[in-house]
């Protein structure tokens, strides 16, 4: 079986939903890239694998390059398409072509079977694949670090915001703890040096890290290579 997936180089779901899962799928070969071309689908392959649809290709030329070079079409989807009007990409977020790729896939692959109820309206071809790590292998092997403090980590995206902002009050009550007996450092990871996101990126530093009140510090965010 051979396998070409298409997603974004600095995207975390790309990398969790996509590559990762690629690497570890029994194939004969696979190829992981940021761009379908004709050239490339010329070597001929059994599965176009996608997360919610290919940015800057519309889903009729999909359809076409399928009828053209008869692979099967598989579009992951790991979360709801309609999004809140909080949310970071509110009027910005291309729901239609999501909705379109879920129309006109040969299978549908979703994180839960909430979602997979959702998706079954469109389509009812779907199975689920819930978010999973493969603990124990390559970068996901146990290393442990040996220390006399706790961390806390937040390892994600800035579209978190919300979800980061449930943490304030507790994250305020161990701090108390944390000041008086400096036994914890908070780590927030996935951070990104944008002016137009300082703000959200400020609120959540605020409500994680206690506006570094605590011993804690901030990551980059990393291409998934």
């Amino acid at each position: 079986m051979r396998i070409i997936t298409v997603g974004q180089r600095n995207s975390g779901v790309s990398f969790h939903r996509l590559f990762n899962p690629i690497i570890y799928l029994p194939k004969d070969y696979a190829m992981m890239t940021d761009v379908l071309t004709e050239e490339e689908l010329e070597k001929g392959y059994d599965i176009l694998f996608i997360n919610r649809y290919i940015s800057g290709m519309e889903v009729d030329e999909v359809v076409r390059l399928r009828e053209k070079y008869g692979f099967k079409l598989v579009v992951d989807v790991d979360d709801y398409w309609y999004l809140d009007p909080w949310h970071i990409l509110y009027g910005k977020y291309p729901y239609q072509k999501v909705i379109d790729h879920i129309k006109v896939a040969d299978i549908v692959t979703c994180s839960n079977n909430d979602l997979g109820v959702e998706v079954d309206k469109l389509n009812p071809n779907w199975i689920v694949i819930p978010n999973a790590l493969p603990y124990g292998e390559d970068q996901f092997t146990d290393v442990k670090t040996e220390s006399d403090k706790v961390r806390f980590v937040y390892a994600g995206s800035i579209t978190h915001e919300k979800d980061i902002a449930i943490l304030k009050n507790p994250m305020k009550r161990v701090a108390t703890d944390v000041i008086t007996k400096n036994n914890s450092r908070f780590i927030l990871c996935g951070y990104s040096e944008d002016k137009k996101l300082e703000q959200v990126w400020g609120r959540m530093i605020n409500d994680y890290l206690c506006a570094f009140k605590v011993d804690g510090y901030r990551r980059e965010a990393l291409p998934v290579d």
